[in-house]
């Protein structure tokens, strides 16, 4: 009988209704893009006011402000050509893979295979009017770096030529005379954060960095260390910020996330598990397993947290839970003591504006998609999670943890 698919059907998806013998009669081909390509062209054929969206339009911002809310409220993890053609264990399932930036060499290849006479394509019919690099600021072109990391390391894609600056200012005269530094632990607003500072420091035309402490360049204004894996004593003159979160929310959001994602650590077979990854055991088990098991997969982040110096004058402290309650207020104290003018804090108050979860997501506060950096947007939802055995489980783990961080004071949650 005929396939019952949807369009852009997965290969997994086809291959489930076909027997094996069928399948493997058949050539199965599949051609990519370069992502970061591909959703420019994607976001115009999306807008009505097509004229206004060409390369060199004086309102050059307004065209990267208009694809960065695109991109934010797209949901890019489902969008993945390794998903759509690999199996489950990240084998490709097809047998040959063209890319759209070859389209015609690759479709002779095809052509020759199948055995058919080549088809010679009009020039440019396929070629795009646009030089998508333009479209891009920091914030999105890492934004969409992080979502098809499997896909550009796969098929070798890379941003624009390897010099590109997507227009980057270099009149740095409003520099800070300090680093600027942000310490975070995972879960704890981080993602949220480095979206933030990246387009504080496109828009200030600062440079940004995201790394080890020992890959620090010289030249860096705005610098972020995600895990707090820092020794602050070694840093040159900084003024600063660190965020901690409740732990149990910690374990909860890290759970979901962790469900999905694809970090390497996440993605490692490892004997303790049977040569599978923490992710396959983690999708294996009960909710309530699962929850153990991130429970104790934590003990790194908490014990950072458990032992950061919290009376640095350098640095002004930050609890994930006030930011959700007022994000603004929140930040207007940290670009201060950053050292911000107050023309600069401006500045930085409508970035925050900009990636506020509401307009990033779509989505009321609460209101939840698991497959997604922004799950929730709320404190407190290890309550609606955390059996009793749980908690046991947590206290045993870590016994003071909760009081010495002033998220408690009891033993007896």
């Amino acid at each position: 009988g005929s396939l019952q698919l949807q369009q852009h059907a997965t290969a997994l998806e086809i291959n489930s209704q076909l027997d094996a013998d069928t399948w493997k009669e058949y050539f199965k081909f599949a051609f990519v893009r370069n992502p970061w390509e591909m959703l420019v062209t994607e976001f115009i054929s999306q807008q009505s006011e097509f004229s206004s969206f060409k390369t060199g339009s004086s309102d050059q911002h307004g065209i990267e402000s208009k694809f960065e809310d695109y991109l934010l409220a797209s949901d890019l993890t489902r969008r993945s050509f390794s998903k759509s053609l690999c199996a489950d264990n990240g084998d490709l399932m097809v047998d040959f893979v063209g890319k759209y930036e070859s389209l015609e060499q690759d479709l002779k290849q095809v052509f020759n295979r199948l055995g058919l006479p080549d088809v010679d394509l009009a020039p440019d019919v396929f070629r795009p009017a646009i030089s998508y690099p333009d479209y891009y600021n920091f914030l999105t072109r890492d934004l969409v770096e992080e979502s098809f990391q499997t896909d550009i390391n796969r098929f070798e894609y890379q941003f624009g030529s390897p010099d590109s600056n997507m227009g980057l200012a270099t009149n740095r005269r409003n520099a800070p005379d300090h680093l600027i530094t942000h310490f975070s632990h995972h879960k704890a607003g981080t993602v949220w954060f480095q979206r933030i500072l990246k387009k504080l420091a496109e828009r200030l035309g600062w440079k940004f960095q995201s790394s080890f402490q020992q890959d620090l360049e010289s030249d860096t204004q705005i610098f972020m260390q995600e895990n707090s894996l820092v020794e602050v004593h070694l840093l040159p003159d900084y003024r600063g910020s660190h965020v901690i979160r409740d732990p149990r929310d910690i374990v909860v959001s890290g759970y979901f996330y962790h469900l999905w994602c694809e970090e390497q650590w996440c993605l490692e077979k490892r004997e303790k598990f049977d040569g599978r990854c923490y992710q396959e055991m983690l999708n294996s088990v009960s909710f309530e397993q699962g929850i153990e098991m991130e429970i104790e997969n934590c003990k790194a982040t908490f014990t950072r947290m458990l032992h950061w110096d919290y009376q640095n004058s350098n640095l002004i402290e930050v609890r994930f839970e006030d930011m959700l309650k007022d994000q603004y207020a929140t930040f207007q104290a940290v670009f201060k003591k950053y050292g911000l003018s107050s023309n600069q804090v401006d500045i930085g108050l409508s970035v925050v504006e900009q990636c506020d979860f509401e307009r990033a997501t779509g989505r009321k506060k609460g209101q939840e998609a698991q497959n997604s950096h922004l799950r929730k947007g709320i404190s407190g939802d290890w309550k609606n999670h955390f059996t009793q055995a749980h908690k046991e489980y947590f206290n045993a783990l870590y016994p003071d943890l909760l009081k010495r961080l002033g998220y408690e004071d009891v033993d007896n949650w």
